[in-house]
């Protein structure tokens, strides 16, 4: 069962200005942890994996590369 915790995929899009689509595909990809309690349900992230990914994935405004 998620907690209070954790974070739906729309919530956290929302409380990152992400697309919603954009973070599901970096959770298929693996590149964002998250769980699923049934096939066809919520995917739920922990703001500290939220927050790891995107330290991962910040893109350096200067140079356009991922730091």
């Amino acid at each position: 069962m998620p907690t209070k915790q954790n974070l739906s995929l729309a919530e956290a899009a929302a409380a990152t200005g992400r697309s919603y689509w954009r973070l599901r595909e970096a959770v298929l990809r693996g590149e964002l942890r998250a769980t699923q309690f049934s096939p066809r349900g919520k995917i739920y992230i922990k703001p500290s994996d939220l927050e790891a990914y995107f330290e991962a994935h910040t893109v350096s405004p200067l140079s356009g590369k991922v730091v």
